[in-house]
Parts: structure tokens; sequence; C-alpha cells
């Protein structure tokens, strides 16, 4: 059975994953994100919500942005969405 989500639910929800980005710690934002995966399938938000907290909160060093968030939240987002699949499977 697939589950449909509405357009204005998934707009609220991304609203609410950038405000939190501002507001919140990293490992919160992360929790959030991975609820969004869970309820909306595809929410590749996740990963762009992890690169945005690198370029907001991670010093350069030697002229490089390291991706410490990105690589965290892609790895939770395929991890979650690995889940996912075996759960409603």
């Amino acid at each position: 059975m697939k589950q449909t989500t509405s357009p204005v639910r998934r707009v609220i929800f991304d609203a609410v994953l950038l405000i939190s980005i501002f507001l919140l710690p990293w490992w919160i934002v992360m929790v959030i994100g991975m609820v969004g995966v869970i309820v909306f399938g595809g929410f590749y938000e996740f990963i762009v919500a992890g690169v945005f907290l690198d370029l907001l909160y991670l010093p350069i060093e030697g002229g490089h942005v390291r991706f410490f968030a990105s690589g965290v939240f892609f790895i939770a987002f395929l991890l979650v969405y690995w889940i996912r699949t075996r759960i409603r499977s």
C-alpha cells in the first residue's frame, strides 16, 4: 500500500527543517531529516540540509570546506531509506 502525502505537508516540513538549521544543534536537525525520510520517502532535502549546515557553520581550512555534516546526513539518508524499504515491502 503506497502512502500518499500532501505537497503542502512537505513544504511545511521543509520550512521546519530550514528553520531548525538556524536554531537547533546539527544532531536534532539530523533527527528531523530522518523523520522526513521515513514520512516522505525520497526526502532529498535532507542531504541539501547537510550541505547547508557545512557551508554555514564549518570553518574553511586551507581554502577548502570540509563536508562533515553532508557525509553524515548522506549516510543517515541511505540507512533510513534502506530500513524504510525493508519495513514497507
